[in-house]
C-alpha cells in the first residue's frame, strides 16, 4: 500500500443535504430581474414624463389642474421649496398617496431629482398615469433662476 496525498475533498455534498438551496437561488434570482426592469425599463412603458426645469416652469404656469408635490424632509422642505408645491416626504409617501387626486396631473420633485424618482415608481404602482417628473428637483430651479419659497425661520 502506497500512502498517497489526494487534493480531492474529503467530503462532498448530495443533493439531499441542501434540498432548500436551488429555490432560494432562482427566487433571488427572479428577484433580481424584476427589480432590474421595473427601474430599466424603456421610456415608451413608464407612465409618467420627465421634464426639463423650463418645461416644468411653464406647465406650472400655464396648467390649472396640477397637484405639485415636493418628496424632501420638512427642514429641507422649509429651507426652499416652489410655490404651491405640497410637502409629503418621502418616508411618509406611501401612508399619504391615497389621498392624491388621480383627475389631476402630478408633478413631483426633491433636491436633485432621486428622490422624487422613487415617489414616481410608488405612484405608478399605486396605477396613478397623469404623472410628471422634474429631474433636475430645485437645484435645476435654482440654477435657472427662478423663485424658491422659504418657510420663515428657516436658513
Amino acid at each position: 500500500m502506497s500512502s498517497r496525498i489526494h487534493n480531492s475533498p474529503t467530503h462532498t455534498f448530495s443533493a439531499m443535504e441542501l434540498p432548500y438551496m436551488e429555490p432560494v437561488y432562482i427566487a433571488f434570482g427572479l428577484f433580481v430581474l424584476v427589480t432590474a426592469y421595473n427601474y430599466l425599463k424603456p421610456q415608451g412603458s413608464r407612465n409618467y414624463t420627465s421634464l426639463e426645469t423650463e418645461a416644468a416652469k411653464q406647465m406650472l404656469e400655464d396648467t390649472q389642474n396640477i397637484v405639485l408635490i415636493d418628496v424632501q424632509n420638512r427642514k429641507d422642505y422649509d429651507s426652499g421649496h416652489l410655490k404651491d408645491a405640497k410637502n409629503i416626504p418621502l418616508d411618509k409617501f406611501n401612508d399619504r398617496i391615497g389621498k392624491l387626486p388621480r383627475n389631476k396631473d402630478i408633478v413631483v420633485y426633491c433636491k436633485n431629482g432621486g428622490q422624487s424618482i422613487r415617489a414616481i415608481r410608488k405612484l405608478e404602482v399605486a396605477g396613478f398615469t397623469r404623472l410628471y417628473h422634474m429631474h433636475e428637483g430645485l437645484r435645476g430651479w435654482n440654477n435657472a433662476g427662478y423663485p424658491i419659497r422659504k418657510r420663515r425661520g428657516s436658513k
